[in-house]
């Protein structure tokens, strides 16, 4: 049996926002690994997420937000836990930090929004 998500199903902005944050959290893997090259095709993934998801392109582009400012916070958080003198970071490692938790900070909010206009739509209150 095949279940078919289309656009009037209310499992597609869940599918949409979790794939985002796959894509987000892959693209900022590849980032940090190859920062030219990585950071556009992190851009060409989400912009071709967001153009696929139409209709839900707000949960989309939130989860993509949400996964690449976590996984950039969580790979550089060590940056700032870091005692051990025989190791040292680039010191632009701290604000690419702070980009990356506003990035998911940014991410979050934006799936929060959009959940609750979705709820007042579907209720008739917009």
């Amino acid at each position: 049996m095949r279940i078919a998500v289309t656009e009037r199903n209310s499992l597609a902005p869940a599918v949409y926002a979790v794939v985002g944050v796959l894509v987000g959290a892959a693209g900022a893997f590849v980032s940090l690994e190859a920062p030219l090259v990585g950071a556009l095709l992190a851009a060409a993934a989400g912009v071709l997420l967001v153009r696929r998801a139409s209709r839900q392109r707000w949960f989309a582009l939130g989860g993509f937000l949400l996964g690449m400012g976590t996984c950039v916070a969580g790979f550089l958080s060590p940056a700032l836990t870091n005692h051990d003198p025989a190791v040292t970071y680039d010191p632009s490692t701290i604000s690419v930090f702070f980009a990356g938790v506003v990035l998911g900070l940014g991410g979050a909010v934006m799936l929060v929004v959009a959940i609750v206009v979705g709820r007042q739509r579907a209720a008739g209150a917009l």
